[in-house]
């Protein structure tokens, strides 16, 4: 790790008459998703590197408020006496970053202060649009996240806190022209729900997940309707949302309760109101992995105290209309390509939605052999439970029927990469 001293490499400061930077407790530092060479840093001002931080310039004025009443300082320190909020905090501050990743010389900043500013020309000229948004109550509300679209160049998301205001209403607006006009998105998340993070998939451009107050919620229809992720996440504050680059999970940042992480969110990523409508489907899935494990002592020793990981398992994502929800049971079946073998599941009382299907990658086992005459037909006690041959390397299908209806889909399976082929799949 190398230590570097910052202070020596801020470039031309703003000058006397322009007053002191001032840095958020929680000032933001985002990397360019153009050049991971470039960095932004936001104060009152924004700083820019293009080296990694050997070297900062400023590519703005100073882009809050700079109202007297919230940026005072006596004695040459922060006083709680006049600063409001009291604290060891200063005010009139960056505290949000976008660069859309559709154009690098669009760059969005939001303040502390209720600035909603916007270059599109790289820091040149910069436009404060948060006038714009009329249905705000007042315009000096926490700008909490701007998220610029992964899509379109005109389009990003704001959300805006409240609550340190006595505001706790939600509130995230979307803009398609640059913040020329913003629409209210928030519908259907509950009052008393203060917006902190919003987020646009990577993905489906109209997936969104936004952190609250007290939950994580998510859309498939750019806002104009929000559910509840309900899964296993506590009631919590939710600060930060990244989805991940490289595989289908979604990494969220919580007050008090650590990083909880969402493996495989790949069927909210396909999902369309197409296949809202329908009774069920199935998802394109996961390549699933037979991963050779080696464990002489039979145990997993202190792995079960470090942390849990996601299942070796194959994992099928399906969905379920909420008209079945009145059905005894749905059916899932995976056959390879002779059709021989096969591995049945029933699914009692099913639920609506999104849900897993978590496979063994293994098939039925086959029927025991019929009872000789005089011999009993009950089980002996004791032994193994008889399990069924292993599904080796290929793409399977899969089938799901809910109320009469069969839907199809298929699931891959592959062996261990680190394993030199050709292995065979052990029993």
């Amino acid at each position: 790790m190398e230590a570097l001293q910052i202070e020596k490499g801020w470039g031309e400061s703003p000058g006397r008459g322009s007053g002191a930077f001032r840095w958020n407790w929680s000032s933001p530092i985002v990397l360019s998703p153009h050049n991971p060479r470039t960095v932004f840093f936001g104060a009152n001002y924004l700083f820019k590197t293009t080296d990694r931080g050997d070297s900062w310039y400023l590519i703005s004025p100073d882009l809050s408020k700079n109202e007297y009443r919230k940026t005072i300082k006596e004695s040459g320190g922060l006083t709680p006496d006049h600063n409001p909020g009291g604290g060891a905090e200063f005010f009139g501050t960056i505290i949000t970053i976008a660069q859309s990743p559709v154009d690098s010389e669009v760059i969005w900043a939001g303040t502390d202060d209720g600035n909603v500013q916007i270059t599109r020309d790289g820091g040149k000229t910069w436009s404060n649009v948060v006038d714009r948004i009329t249905d705000l109550p007042h315009h000096d509300l926490w700008v909490s996240r701007i998220e610029a679209s992964h899509f379109v160049r005109g389009r990003a998301y704001v959300s805006i806190d409240g609550h340190r205001s006595a505001d706790f209403r939600p509130w995230i607006f979307k803009t398609e022209d640059f913040g020329q006009t913003w629409t209210k998105i928030t519908s259907n998340i509950p009052s008393h729900h203060p917006i902190y993070v919003i987020k646009e998939d990577r993905i489906n451009e109209n997936l969104l997940f936004c952190g609250s107050e007290f939950a994580l919620f998510y859309s498939i229809d750019q806002g104009s309707s929000w559910h509840r992720f309900n899964q296993n996440l506590p009631t919590v504050a939710v600060h930060d949302l990244v989805i991940h680059p490289r595989d289908p999970d979604i990494i969220i940042g919580t007050h008090g309760r650590g990083i909880w992480i969402r493996d495989d969110i790949s069927g909210l990523q396909q999902m369309t109101q197409e296949i809202s409508d329908s009774v069920g489907h199935l998802f394109e899935n996961e390549i699933a992995t037979r991963w050779l494990s080696i464990d002489p002592m039979g145990r997993g020793g202190t792995f079960a105290f470090i942390g849990e990981n996601p299942t070796k398992n194959a994992v099928i994502n399906y969905y379920l209309h909420p008209v079945v929800a009145g059905e005894e049971s749905v059916t899932i079946k995976i056959t390879d390509v002779t059709g021989n073998n096969t591995r049945s599941y029933t699914i009692e009382k099913p639920k609506p939605g999104i849900a897993k299907l978590i496979w063994d990658m293994r098939f039925d086992p086959p029927p025991p052999p019929p009872a000789e005459e005089g011999e009993s037909e009950r089980p002996r006690r004791g032994g193994r439970r008889r399990s069924g041959p292993p599904a080796g390397p290929g793409t399977y299908r899969v089938e799901l029927t809910a109320m009469e209806e069969v839907f199809t889909g298929i699931i891959e399976v592959r062996q261990d990469p680190m394993l030199p082929p050709p292995f065979k799949v052990p029993n």
